[in-house]
C-alpha cells in the first residue's frame, strides 16, 4: 500500500482490499497468486490457520524459476532470511518480551530439489514480494524437515533484570546462549547450540514477536454470554445469545502517553485537543480523546491489537450476570465526576466482573463489528458513554465516523485473540523483616522457623502474620502502636481473573519511611498466599504458596463485607493498593 504518512498505510491495511500481486509481475503462476491471496486474507477464518498449512500448500508448486537477472538482494537463499535476526529486530520495538522463536538448524537452500526439500523460488519479481514468498517457504521447510515437528526456541542473548518483564515459562534461569552463523554464502550451513534449544523448549512455547504480551490486558474466557436489552429501542439492540472464543482486552483505556508513541512512530495526527500538538499538562495518563475510528483501528494496528468487536466490548463491561453497569444495575452506586476525564483506573469502583477499568464514562471506545444491524452501513458504534454522558453499558452510540460531534470524547481501547503471556520477574525470599523498624524484641518475640513470614513489631504491642510452611499457618493480632509502621487492616484482595467470586484476604503493613506497603494475602477459593510489596518501584510477588486451611484467620475478623477501608487489587498482571477508594500504588 502507498499513502502520505504511516496512518494511512495501516488504515489501507485495515480497510482497503489486498492489491492483485499480478501488478508486480504478471506472469506469476495462478497457483501460487491463491496461495498469497489466501494467506493475506482480511478475515482471519479464511487464512491458512498454520504454517502446516502453508507448506502443505506450498508443496503444491512445482517451479524452478530462474530469472535472467538477479540483483544482489535476490540473490540470497532462503537460507539468508535468518528468523533468529528478523525476529531480533522485531524484538528491539517490545523490550519487555526476551525470548525469540527461531526455526530448528537447516542445511543449505538451493533451487535444486531434493528428498529432504521443497522447490524454493528465487527472484520472482520484486524483492518485497521475494521476501514474503521466502519467509514463508523457508517456515514451511523448517517444519517439515525438523525430525520431531517441533521448531527450537532459544532465549536472547540480553538477560532481564529484575524490573523487566518475562515470560512465566519456568523457573529456571538460561545461561547458555543459541549461536547461530552464516558465512555469507548460499552453501553455507547454519549452527546452533542444541543443548540450550531443548533446555528453553522444554520450558514452554515460544514468544511469537507479531503478538502483544499480556501485560496491561485481561483474558476474557470464551463462552455463550447474554447482550442487548429485553425490550429493544433505537439505541439498545434485542436481547440475543452470542458464543464468544477466549480473547483479551486492555485493562485501562489507551492514554495521551501511548497515543504519543503512536504517533511519534507513524506520523499520524494528533488529538485537536492536544494544542500545538502537546499533551494536556498533567494528563500523560488521561484517556486520550478525539480519534476517529480509523485513527483508533490503526493505533491497535500498531500495537500488534485489534479493536474488540461490539459484542466482546458488552462482555467484558457486563460480565455474566448482565448487569446494567461494570460495578452492578444501580448507576447511583459510583460517583463519577459530571464533566471532562480522570486518570485511568483512577476510580477503584469503576471495575467490570473482569476486572476491567472504566468501560463507564470517561471516554467513549470504539468498536469493531457490531453484532446488529446499524441504521446506516456507513456508520459505526462507541460503547461505554462519557463522564457527561453517562450511558449503561448495552446503549449502542451510532454515527459517522469521522463526525465531529462523534468522535469528541471517542477513545480507544484495543483487543487481541492472542498474547504472549508475560508477568514481572519475581524474587523468592525466605522471610520478610521490617527489621530497620524493631526495637529489642526480648524473649517474648515468637519463635519462627526458616520460611516464615512475619510481619510487626515486638510484644505487647505487636501485629504479625506468621506461616511456618505451606500446609500450614496461625494468624496473630494485637492493637498496633508502631512509629513507622501502620497496619492496614480489614483487607479485602479482588483476584477476578481465577476465578469469578475469588476474593483474598489478607494484612497489609505500611512502611511510612519509604512509602512500602507489604501485604500477606490468602485466597478463598484456591487457598493461595501470597507475599507482595509495593514501593515506587513498583509491585513485586515476594513469594507464594499453597495452604490446607483457612482456620488461622479469624482472629483477623477479615469478613467479605470489610472491604471499604483497604483494598489490594490484583486483577491480571497490575497490583493496587486502594485506601478509601483512592488508588495509592499502582
Amino acid at each position: 500500500f502507498d499513502a502520505d504518512t504511516t496512518v494511512a498505510v495501516l488504515m489501507k491495511h485495515v480497510n482497503e482490499p489486498v492489491p492483485d500481486i499480478r501488478q508486480i509481475q504478471s506472469d506469476i503462476p495462478e497457483t501460487l497468486i491463491r496461495i498469497v491471496e489466501k494467506a493475506l486474507e482480511k478475515d482471519k477464518n479464511k487464512r491458512y490457520q498454520s504454517a502446516i498449512q502453508l507448506a502443505v500448500a506450498l508443496k503444491t508448486l512445482n517451479l524452478n524459476v530462474q530469472p535472467a537477472e538477479v540483483d544482489e538482494a535476490a540473490k540470497k537463499t532462503v537460507a539468508s532470511f535468518r528468523m533468529a535476526d528478523y525476529e531480533s529486530e522485531r524484538a528491539k520495538t517490545d523490550e519487555s518480551i526476551r525470548r525469540q522463536a527461531v526455526p530448528a538448524p537447516v542445511a543449505p537452500v538451493s533451487a535444486t530439489k531434493s528428498s529432504s526439500s521443497m522447490p524454493i523460488l528465487i527472484g520472482v519479481g520484486a524483492v518485497v514480494l521475494l521476501a514474503i514468498i521466502g519467509l514463508v517457504a523457508f517456515l514451511a521447510f523448517s517444519l517439515g524437515s525438523s525430525s520431531d515437528g517441533e521448531p527450537g526456541v532459544v532465549e536472547t542473548t540480553s538477560q532481564p533484570t529484575a524490573e523487566q518483564a518475562q515470560v512465566t515459562n519456568g523457573s529456571q534461569e538460561e545461561t547458555g546462549q543459541a549461536t547461530a552463523t552464516n558465512s555469507g554464502e548460499s552453501g553455507t550451513e547454519a549452527t546452533q547450540d542444541t543443548s540450550q534449544v531443548a533446555q528453553v523448549a522444554e520450558e514452554g512455547p515460544a514468544v511469537d514477536p507479531n503478538l502483544p504480551s499480556s501485560v496491561g490486558m485481561i483474558q476474557i474466557p470464551g463462552n455463550a454470554y447474554s447482550v442487548g436489552v429485553l425490550t429493544a429501542d433505537r439505541d439498545h439492540a434485542a436481547a440475543q445469545q452470542v458464543d464468544l472464543e477466549s480473547f483479551w482486552l486492555d485493562q485501562y483505556e489507551t492514554t495521551n502517553a501511548q497515543y504519543a508513541e503512536f504517533l511519534a512512530d507513524t506520523g499520524g495526527t494528533h488529538p485537536e485537543s492536544w494544542i500545538g500538538g502537546n499533551i494536556p499538562a498533567d494528563q500523560e495518563s488521561f484517556p486520550v480523546m478525539g480519534v476517529t475510528w480509523d485513527e483508533a483501528a490503526a493505533y491497535c494496528a500498531w500495537a500488534k491489537k485489534r479493536l474488540p468487536t461490539e459484542a466482546e466490548w458488552e462482555v467484558a463491561a457486563r460480565g455474566s450476570e448482565g448487569r446494567l453497569f461494570p460495578w452492578g444495575d444501580n448507576f447511583r452506586a459510583v460517583e463519577l465526576p459530571r464533566s471532562g476525564t480522570y486518570k485511568v483506573g483512577g476510580k477503584a469502583t469503576n471495575q467490570s466482573p473482569f476486572g476491567v477499568f472504566d468501560m463507564a464514562g470517561n471516554v467513549w471506545e470504539w468498536v469493531d463489528e457490531p453484532y446488529a444491524p446499524l441504521a446506516d452501513t456507513n456508520y459505526r458504534v462507541l460503547r461505554g458513554g462519557s463522564n457527561d454522558f453517562l450511558k449503561d453499558m448495552a446503549y449502542r452510540l451510532q454515527g459517522e465516523p469521522t463526525q465531529p460531534t462523534m468522535i469528541a470524547s471517542a477513545g480507544i481501547r484495543c483487543a487481541a485473540d492472542e498474547v504472549n503471556i508475560v508477568r514481572k520477574q519475581t524474587q523468592l525470599a525466605e522471610n520478610i523483616y521490617l527489621e530497620d523498624t524493631f526495637d529489642d524484641p526480648g524473649s517474648g518475640w515468637p519463635i519462627l522457623a526458616e520460611g516464615t513470614y512475619l510481619f510487626g513489631y515486638h510484644p505487647p504491642d505487636y501485629y504479625h502474620v506468621e506461616v511456618s510452611n505451606p500446609e500450614d499457618f496461625t494468624a496473630v493480632s494485637r492493637p498496633p502502636n508502631f512509629t513507622d509502621v501502620t497496619v492496614e487492616s480489614d483487607v479485602q484482595v479482588d483476584h477476578t481473573t481465577t476465578e469469578e467470586g475469588d476474593f483474598r484476604y489478607g494484612l497489609v503493613l505500611r512502611r511510612t519511611s519509604a512509602n512500602e506497603y507489604y501485604a500477606f494475602t490468602i485466597s478463598s477459593r484456591s487457598s493461595t498466599w501470597s507475599v507482595l510489596k509495593s514501593s515506587a518501584d513498583g509491585l513485586e510477588v515476594l513469594d507464594e504458596g499453597q495452604v490446607s486451611t483457612l482456620q488461622g484467620f479469624a482472629p483477623l475478623g477479615f469478613t467479605p463485607s470489610t472491604s471499604d477501608n483497604l483494598r489490594v487489587d490484583a486483577s491480571g498482571d497490575n497490583f493496587e493498593f486502594v485506601i478509601n477508594n483512592e488508588i495509592v500504588s499502582r
